[in-house]
This record gives C-alpha cells, sequence and structure tokens, in this order.
C-alpha cells in the first residue's frame, strides 16, 4: 500500500470514528428507552448497560428494588416516569 493510501485510509477512519461519536453512539445519554440500554437484549439492564445513562447509573442501587444487579422493564418504568429517580 502506498504511503499516500495509508494516509488517506487513517483519515478516513478518524472522520468516521469522529462522525459515531457525535451520533449518540458513545457517552452520556438521557432519556434513552429500554431497549437502547438493554445492549444485549435479554430484557435486563445491568450496571454496565446503565452506564450509558449517568443519572440512572447513579441511581442504580436504588431503582434495583429487588436487589438482583440488574433493572427490569417495571424497575425502569417506575424511574422514568419520576417515581424513582430524581433529577438532581
Amino acid at each position: 500500500m502506498k504511503p499516500i493510501s495509508i494516509a488517506v485510509t487513517l483519515t478516513l477512519a478518524l472522520v468516521a470514528g469522529t462522525a459515531i461519536a457525535s451520533t449518540g453512539n458513545s457517552g452520556d445519554k438521557e432519556g434513552m428507552t429500554f431497549n437502547q440500554l438493554d445492549r444485549n437484549d435479554n430484557g435486563r439492564i445491568s450496571k454496565k448497560e446503565a452506564k450509558r445513562s449517568l443519572k440512572l447509573a447513579e441511581q442504580f442501587d436504588k431503582l434495583d428494588r429487588n436487589d438482583n444487579g440488574k433493572l427490569s422493564r417495571r424497575e425502569f418504568s417506575k424511574a422514568r416516569s419520576g417515581s424513582g429517580m430524581s433529577s438532581s
């Protein structure tokens, strides 16, 4: 591969990575749906999955009513409806 081709390829990879980051595929995302947070589609949100939402991650243990280390759809819904997750 010629040096110019390598440079172009690396530049395109960098631009693509920046575009992905700015479209919401990384970092803190508030207002995400249950399905967006449940990355492995097992019907539960793990602590690791909850880290995509700062508020949810901060209050995870409080919201996990049965202390199983996962949030059910019901636990998540209660949090989102305002009965479980505070805004501060």
